[in-house]
């Protein structure tokens, strides 16, 4: 029975060439489409997944009244402190950074790297898993370092870097870093709308026209081919 079935599906295929290429085609855009979108939702949804209390992580951005002042994304240093000092029962923590470029001495190896100037509640305040280090106390002094691992084993060879130098003690590496964070694209739901539109409306066009193209034929023709 199932080899009847394989056998019509063939002939039926060879028969209408030109719609099953184009229903072959549609169908595996259709796949392809869906796919897509659904990595796009699960990579935007995994945004901050990682993050200690996301949905109560805020970013402090200013609105400058002279433009070209300073960035959107930037504020005054002591704004976080004072915020945390003034609301208490509001602000549980905060965390400055200022981003730099910097030559990195790593023994007789040098180094050109985008680092950040931070606070020390890097670890504690967004809860980076540690690969090595103390995660309670991963800044013990202002001058020491939290680096990933991708960066220990370019400048050391090696990911397990606590108590290697580079200018500044390293005393903690983490596999994660703040890549993604604050930079949440929102959801637009017109692309993924007009998509299934326009999958719907050319599936329906093609089973219209092969519907009007059966209706037509001639039934004696189609016993005699299968």
């Amino acid at each position: 029975m199932l080899k009847s079935y394989i056998l019509i599906a063939v002939r039926h295929l060879a028969r209408h060439r030109f719609f099953s290429v184009i229903m072959v085609c549609c169908l595996a855009l259709g796949i392809t489409f869906a796919m897509i979108i659904g990595l796009y939702v699960r990579n935007q949804e995994g945004v901050n997944g990682g993050i200690r209390d996301a949905g109560n992580q805020y970013m402090i951005r200013s609105k400058w009244k002279v433009r070209g002042l300073g960035m959107d994304i930037t504020t005054i240093g002591p704004l976080a402190k004072t915020m945390k000092e003034e609301y208490p029962a509001l602000v549980a923590n905060y965390y400055r950074y200022n981003p730099v470029g910097q030559v990195v001495s790593a023994g007789e190896n040098f180094f050109k790297e985008n680092i950040a100037i931070g606070d020390t509640t890097l670890v504690s305040m967004y809860g980076f898993p540690l690969l090595y280090g103390d995660k309670d106390n991963a800044f013990p002094t202002i001058s020491c370092a939290v680096i990933t691992a991708k960066t220990a084993m370019k400048w050391f060879g090696q990911t397990n870097v606590v108590g290697k130098r580079f200018g500044m003690q390293t005393t903690a590496v983490t596999d994660r870093w703040l890549g993604s964070y604050a930079y949440r694209i929102s959801q637009d739901l017109g692309p993924y709308f007009l998509a299934c539109v326009l999958i719907f409306m050319i599936a329906f066009l093609l089973i219209a026209a092969q519907c009007w193209q059966t209706a037509r034929a001639n039934p004696v023709t189609s016993l005699r081919a299968d």
